[in-house]
């Protein structure tokens, strides 16, 4: 008897706690990798039909956001967060953080005194492509547009081989949520740009040869069970509960 009533027990339990939902709290870090692909390009007023992932004397693997004299350069950043809504698997989840991490270069930037970088989405969020966006063609509009403010972060652009994140606010949780509810492709753009002041950084693109340094968004979030599985299985138990006393 005592041994059909932990078994009971359990299945109560058991059948409560999916009645419940059992949150699941997870972190996704998306960064280019072999079997993952990220994008990002500069944009530059003085060379307005030609994109580039390099600055003033650009090295390959480098995207650039500031100015230098009379010169504004863009940066664009964008990543597909699809591994998100895969993992969740059909049950609604929330975004508890966001943040983008980037590199500086070795190769220093200009400017030192510190500034303020501002991290926004891009253009509302319309597609670009890394190996074709310019100027001219940038989305939006001449430049890109920026829209939502995700996040900022101020320090001195000439600093060489640092990390700078750009924090979680509401925004950049918000934004996140909202691409991965109604973007089609579920990719996040962003857009990477300085308040005032001049200077320029350098910051380590996807091209990057070492993994670490590429830019990289890291995402938590929490999934809930939705409550109509855990009632069926609930149902399921108490009925096989019940089905097992009365064979005793």
């Amino acid at each position: 008897m005592e041994k059909r009533g932990v078994s009971t027990m359990w299945a109560a339990g058991l059948a409560a706690a999916l009645v419940a939902g059992q949150a699941s709290a997870a972190t996704y870090v998306f960064r280019e990798t072999a079997g993952y692909n990220t994008g990002g390009a500069t944009v530059r007023s003085d060379d307005p039909s030609t994109g580039t992932t390099g600055a003033v004397t650009p090295p390959t693997d480098t995207i650039i956001a500031g100015t230098t004299g009379t010169i504004v350069l863009h940066g664009f950043f964008e990543f597909d967060l699809s591994a998100i809504e895969a993992a969740a698997a059909g049950n609604p989840f929330t975004i508890d953080s966001v943040t983008l991490s980037l590199r500086t270069s070795s190769a220093a930037g200009s400017g030192a005194t510190a500034l303020n970088f501002q991290l926004s989405l891009l253009g509302n969020n319309l597609d670009f492509d890394e190996s074709t966006v310019n100027w001219t063609n940038a989305p939006g509009g001449p430049g890109g547009v920026a829209g939502t403010l995700l996040s900022s972060e101020s320090f001195v652009p000439n600093a060489v081989n640092q990390t700078r994140t750009f924090g979680s606010t509401s925004a950049f949780q918000s934004a996140v949520a909202d691409v991965l509810a109604n973007d089609p492709d579920n990719t996040i753009r962003l857009f990477l740009q300085t308040e005032s002041g001049s200077g320029f950084a350098r910051f380590l693109s996807d091209e990057n040869a070492t993994e670490s340094n590429r830019p990289t968004l890291t995402v938590n979030y929490t999934v809930v069970p939705e409550p109509s599985t855990g009632i069926a299985l609930a149902g399921g138990l108490t009925l096989l509960a019940g089905l097992r006393r009365r064979s005793r």
